[in-house]
Order: C-alpha cells, then structure tokens, then sequence
C-alpha cells in the first residue's frame, strides 16, 4: 500500500535524523526513560505530567498535567485488568486510548491522521511514529511508576529494521514481568482516541519490516473490528 511505504518513509528520516528541540540528539532506546530522555522529553516517575509529540520527530510538545481525578480514572482502568497478563494489556490499551482522548483538544492531536503522510511532516497537531512512541511511553512509565501495573513493566522502545527494508519503524513496548515476553503497544496505525494494537514484538516486527502478511487476531486489534485485518508494508523496491 503506498501510503504505508511514504509512512514508513517518513518515520526512516525521523529516526535518522530528529526534528524536534532536542534535534542534535539521536534516539536513544537503552531504556524506556532513556528514549525520553534523548528527546528532552519529562520522564513522569515522580509526577503526573506526560508530554504530548507532534511535527513528527517531536518538534512540538505540549505537557498534560493529570489531576487527582484523572490519575483515579486510569488507577480504574488498570485495577480492570490485574486478573491476568493478557487482561492487564486491554486495560493499558484502554488507558492510552483515554489519554487520547483527554489530550488530543488540549495537544491539537484530536485530528491526527492516522498512520502518517509526508505532506503532512511539521505540521502541528500530526503524529509520526516517534510522536506516537514518544507519547505512549511517557504514559507507560507514568502508570509503572505509579504501581498501576502488576503484570508488566515498560521496556524499550523498539524500531524496524532500517537496513534490512529501508523503511523503520518505532513503537512503544511492554515486557510480562514473569516470562519477559514483549509487546508493542503501538497507537500510529488509528486515529486519535482508538485503543493501540498490542502485539508481541516478534509478530509486529514481521508487520514493521514488511517481510510477510501478519493478520492480526481479535485480541492484537484490541476489539477494533473497522480496522484492516491485514497490514503489510511495501519492500524497499516493490
């Protein structure tokens, strides 16, 4: 599809060479805090402040204060999925989703297209791939640091492989504390407020990297049936 490939493209530049206040800084995915870090961005483990990307590459950023009332709603939200690893993923879906939508009329996301356009690159109020990351990390690290989540902690962040495609991509991850088994949590793909697909990070690497069809179950699509089923990204040369 070529609005993936230009998509993919788009978010190669960025993750080559970062936009954003922190310009001269490469992506740094050591750490979860790390990443935010690298790019200037507040690492929320002793507030409630997490910062919003847009531009792509994140040259604009705007801070979302949570209030008492906000953190008690995501604190509802996560106690819904103590039950279980697999529980616990839809309840952070379902947060990042809320957060969203608390954050999109102050941030000037609301009307982010999904996935992403060349055309569209510094333009405030757009989302790339690292905007995207960027954003759902520091919501990730705010809820660990918060004891919100039982059965998982924020991991790195993780990109496609840019020299094996040419095409990068960058996605949020969590990481089952008993098994250590990864999953991207990646909100690019859909429009502002719609939960992120949570996937283990073998399988969406196979998606990233455009080296084979990944049909994502019920589960992976968080319960979005008007999603594609099928999401493959063009090879480098056709």
């Amino acid at each position: 599809m070529a609005t993936k490939s230009w998509s993919a493209l788009i978010c190669a530049l960025a993750l080559s060479a970062p936009v954003g206040p922190a310009a001269a800084q490469s992506i740094n995915t050591a750490s979860a805090d790390a990443f935010l870090s690298g790019l200037s961005l507040p690492v929320p483990r002793g507030a409630t402040t997490v910062a919003v990307c847009h531009g792509y590459g994140c040259p604009y950023r705007a801070p979302i204060h949570l209030g008492p009332g906000d953190v008690a709603v995501l604190r509802s939200l996560l106690a819904q999925g103590s039950g279980s690893p697999a529980a616990e993923r839809r309840a952070i879906a379902r947060a990042v989703a809320w957060f969203e939508r608390k954050a999109g009329p102050i941030a000037g996301t609301v009307n982010d297209t999904p996935s992403t356009d060349p055309h569209l690159a510094g333009k405030r109020g757009e989302q790339d791939c690292i905007d995207e990351a960027a954003t759902t990390t520091g919501l990730l690290v705010l809820l660990e640091a918060q004891g919100m989540l039982r059965h998982h902690r924020v991991a790195p962040p993780i990109a496609s492989g840019f020299l094996s495609t040419g095409y990068p991509h960058i996605t949020a991850v969590i990481a089952e504390r008993v098994n250590g088994t990864t999953y991207a949590v990646d909100s690019w793909a859909d429009r502002n407020g719609v939960p992120p697909i949570v996937m283990q990070t073998d399988r969406w690497l196979a998606w990233a990297n455009g080296r084979q069809q990944v049909k994502m179950t019920a589960e992976e699509l968080m319960g979005e049936p008007s999603r594609q089923m099928v999401r493959k990204r063009k090879a480098p040369h056709g």
